[in-house]
């Protein structure tokens, strides 16, 4: 991301993880403590978060950040 004058405002950073431990993938609890400990890491402050478990398989969570946000 750049600014007025091309200077860096911030960055956006993808993971891809290969042979991952499915059952910490499907638990809500890891999930949410993994970008909790991201964000207290990186000394950002947390406004609100959002967390679902699917049926079957799968979690989706998201921090939404006085910065921008964690998912």
């Amino acid at each position: 991301m750049a600014g007025d004058a091309g200077t860096v405002v911030g960055n956006h950073t993808i993971v891809e993880l290969w042979d991952a431990d499915a059952t910490a993938l499907n638990d809500e609890t890891t999930i949410r403590r993994a970008l909790l400990d991201a964000a207290k890491a990186g000394q950002l402050t947390v406004l609100e978060q959002a967390f679902h478990s699917f049926e079957g398989q799968g979690v989706t969570g998201m921090l939404l950040l006085s910065s921008s946000h964690l998912t």
